[in-house]
């Protein structure tokens, strides 16, 4: 019953600038209701619909973020969209910010957020953040719901170049011995330092290993 209206809103299409996650976020929305008026269906715009109060995102409190982190609002990412995408529909992943790319991680719980958020702030004042062994990403910095917002709705990683192949996918593939101890050495030394400084990798996995175009 509602094609007929459907067929006359037009797509409000991203032309002539960059998507960004505001527009992902806060595309224009049109609400109806469905009336049944003499036994049929009657489809109508719904003028009076209530909105949510609540802040997108999670409050971290008085978490202090480490300096180094970068602080961005969603009109400040832009996505990185493929032929044909409209930056609506799909949440972004792979996101553009002051010219490096990055992978946009969601913050969906308080707990979850600050854990991780801890985490890399103690790679930050252990020094693991230059550190070449270390082949993990590297927090860039954190996304808030707008300027005056103390809720953070991601955080931006460090893109791996890696087409989504995980150690799990390589390793059904013909691998030579040397680079599966390449592999080896590079995941023990990693899990190393990161156990030095007191950081534990909790969901060690095959899957949870990305393998990226230099093969590391």
């Amino acid at each position: 019953p509602f094609l007929p209206i459907f067929d006359q809103v037009e797509p409000s299409l991203i032309t002539g600038k960059t998507a960004t996650l505001r527009d992902y976020l806060s595309p224009e929305t049109y609400y109806f209701q469905l009336y049944f008026v003499d036994e049929r269906m009657e489809p109508r715009y719904d003028y009076e619909v209530r909105r949510t109060l609540r802040e997108p995102g999670v409050d971290i409190g008085d978490f202090a973020l480490h300096p180094n982190w970068g602080k961005f609002t969603p009109e400040m990412v832009e996505q990185c969209l493929s032929d044909g995408e409209y930056g609506y529909s799909k949440h972004p992943r792979k996101v553009c910010v002051d010219g490096k790319l990055c992978f946009l991680k969601e913050s969906h719980t308080k707990r979850g957020l600050l854990r991780e958020l801890d985490i890399y702030r103690r790679m930050e004042n252990q020094g693991l953040r230059d550190d070449p062994q270390v082949h993990i990403p590297r927090l860039v910095g954190v996304v808030y719901g707008s300027h005056d917002s103390c809720c953070i709705i991601g955080i931006l990683l460090s893109l791996v170049d890696c087409e989504n192949l995980t150690l799990s996918c390589a390793l059904h593939d013909e691998v030579t011995f040397a680079q599966q101890k390449k592999w080896e050495e590079q995941i023990t030394t990693t899990v190393g330092l990161l156990h030095r400084a007191d950081i534990i990798w909790g969901d060690v996995k095959t899957d949870n290993v990305l393998i990226d175009r230099n093969d590391d």
